[in-house]
């Protein structure tokens, strides 16, 4: 019941296997992605040798990209490409060029059941053990006798306190 209530919350959102080629300079872009659309098989080593990111290392592997993570420039590039499709060169607010490759694309989907079951039983515990203790101390409020035997505090006068300072 959980789960068909609260389906919004385990919506994956469209997202892609990306590999990513990044240049300090337009020229360079430009040039490697010459290279890249003739033989679109050498992405990943094109990568290693002239990507100036951290991803470089690993064939450009940027990972799983989720829609809105990079911004709608981005998005718009990488969502308007096909599996194995290589992108123009582009640029992100003029700090550097771009080559993305979408490698696998996957549509916005719900997780199912299986995947989130974990989650879901996790939180469903938290939720009880959290009416359990708010119940356990709304009970021993109304059951304590407190009493404060400390002696109400003397009330000073701006006289007392000027002379004691």
């Amino acid at each position: 019941k959980y789960y068909a209530d609260n389906m919004e919350e385990f919506k994956m959102p469209e997202s892609a296997l990306v590999h990513e080629i990044s240049f300090d300079s337009k020229q360079m872009a430009d040039k490697v992605h010459e290279e890249a659309m003739v033989r679109p098989e050498s992405f990943d080593s094109l990568a290693a040798v002239y990507s100036t990111t951290l991803g470089s290392g690993r064939g450009g592997e940027a990972g799983i990209i989720r829609k809105g993570t990079r911004g709608e420039e981005y998005d718009k590039v990488l969502f308007g490409l096909e599996n194995g499709e290589i992108s123009d060169v582009f640029s992100l607010k003029g700090k550097n060029w771009i080559i993305i490759q979408m490698v696998e694309y996957y549509p916005e989907h719900y997780r199912n059941l299986d995947e989130v079951r974990n989650v879901i039983e996790t939180r469903m515990r938290r939720q009880q053990q959290g009416e359990i203790a708010t119940d356990f101390l709304d009970k021993i409020k109304k059951e304590a006798d407190i009493q404060v035997l400390l002696p109400e505090p003397e009330e000073t006068t701006d006289t007392q306190t000027d002379s004691q300072e």
